[in-house]
């Protein structure tokens, strides 16, 4: 089967590519994809993406416009045309905004 990957913000530079189209045997789960990502991918890359073997806590993944940690996690069965994006976790501070 056919999954496409996007990788968005600092990744997308680092990666070098807007969207991979992975081949993947049927059965395989979110992480086997994420794996085939970082499998070709330079070390900076794994070392962005993974903290201690887990995904980093910076990042997060979707699976066809839905968080995984909603779903199943990286654990999640993908299907044919899935659609897996990788972003960075956007945080924000404490500002001194006026909402008027």
């Amino acid at each position: 089967m056919q999954v496409r990957f996007k990788p968005l913000g600092t990744l997308r530079r680092k990666i070098g590519k807007n969207e991979m189209v992975l081949d993947l045997n049927e059965g395989a789960t979110v992480g086997d994809a994420l794996d085939a990502v970082l499998e070709n991918s330079e070390e900076e890359v794994r070392h962005i993406v993974m903290t201690e073997g887990e995904l980093s806590g910076n990042l997060i993944l979707m699976l066809n416009k839905t968080s995984v940690e909603n779903l199943e996690g990286e654990d999640t069965k993908l299907h044919d045309g899935d659609e897996i994006v990788l972003l960075p976790h956007i945080q924000g501070g404490e500002g001194d905004c006026n909402w008027t």
